[in-house]
């Protein structure tokens, strides 16, 4: 795992945990220590994510051969797939992004 994807799942948890603590302050005035609201936050992701599917989606930069690769990654059900997107921070013209998408479709089809 890189450091962008470990800043960005980083990032989900907190804004997970963030959302879930405003969703339990709105349903009840009853106080919890805040002990007691992570423990009741991580079973219920761990409940949820028996039934759901998470996927992930992020934005993954990285040095290949001295230059400066800016990927998007997404994550499906039987692995991880990702384009290219920029290289040395300038955006892929209409060209490349049109061939490396329609190859990525044949990869789905």
């Amino acid at each position: 795992m890189t450091i962008t994807q470990s800043r960005m799942m980083f990032a989900g948890v907190i804004v997970l945990l963030v959302s879930r603590i405003a969703s339990a302050q709105s349903q009840s005035n009853a106080q919890l220590s805040p002990a007691d609201l992570v423990k009741a936050v991580i079973r219920s992701e761990l409940n949820t994510s028996d039934v759901t599917e998470i996927r992930w989606k992020y934005l993954l930069v990285k040095d290949v051969d001295g230059k400066e690769e800016t990927r998007e990654v997404v994550e499906t059900k039987t692995g991880s797939l990702d384009r290219l997107i920029a290289i040395a921070g300038r955006p892929l013209n209409r060209p490349p992004a049109a061939r490396r998408d329609r190859t990525h479709s044949e990869a789905l089809a």
